[in-house]
């Protein structure tokens, strides 16, 4: 669904008349109804690390600690998953986020690595020891662009109606529509359990866990696996 057949499917749901258009309406219950469908949509997209919005870059490292601002480096840039800065170059991973006082240990020169580590500081990508220049690095990260325009531009919300989106239909629309109840003072627990339990399915759908697989020896049967995850015992 785009942008305007959300904001459409809402106004049927709440008895409104069905606008021709969401983001250039001057209606104040339409315009009311787009800022939550905005609202929703960056918060839905902050809530878990949905494999729709990873996405994975390549840059070239200068022989400086500063690599540069993650707002260039890396655009719509949330955060970096972590163990996925590689140097591709020499195929050796670059480790972190290290903490504050690690990184300083290391800048001090009372410990030494050969491989840089990295953190984010200031909103720059920051490599300790400083790398040699032209080396490619690769990493995944979180993008907290979810919108998507007809020229297939990421935006970080609905601009124009036929804009679409890399979240749950099903999602979004529920979720506007309790904000819409609470703006409206009107009673919206229902609606709220029916958004969470959607989303706690879709979590939990998303991108699925590794099979740990239980070696058993005996090729005379298959070895059982059991989905990663933590287990009583």
């Amino acid at each position: 669904m785009n942008a305007l057949e959300i904001v459409q499917e809402v106004c049927r749901r709440v008895g409104f008349p069905v606008s021709n258009t969401a983001t250039n309406s001057t209606d104040p219950q339409i315009t009311q109804i787009l800022s939550l469908l905005n609202e929703e949509g960056r918060e839905q997209s902050a809530r878990t690390d949905w494999t729709n919005l990873q996405t994975e870059l390549t840059f070239t490292s200068v022989a400086t600690e500063s690599q540069g601002a993650m707002s260039t480096i890396a655009p719509g840039f949330r955060y970096i998953i972590n163990e996925t800065i590689w140097n591709r170059s020499e195929q050796r991973t670059a480790p972190g986020p290290v903490t504050p006082r690690q990184y300083q240990q290391l800048k001090s020169g009372l410990s030494s690595l050969v491989d840089p580590v990295w953190r984010i500081r200031g909103g720059n990508l920051v490599l300790q020891p400083a790398p040699a220049a032209g080396r490619s690095y690769a990493f995944e990260y979180v993008d907290k662009r979810w919108v998507v325009g007809a020229d297939a531009t990421r935006k970080e919300q609905f601009a124009i109606d036929t804009d679409t989106h890399l979240l749950d239909d099903d999602a979004l629309l529920y979720g506007t529509l309790w904000r819409w109840r609470q703006a409206k003072g009107l009673e919206y627990a229902e609606d709220f359990v029916k958004y969470e339990r959607k989303l706690e399915e879709l979590i939990g759908r998303d991108g699925g866990r590794p099979d740990l697989y239980l070696h058993s020896g005996n090729h005379d049967f298959p070895d059982p696996t059991v989905p990663d995850g933590n287990w009583q015992v």
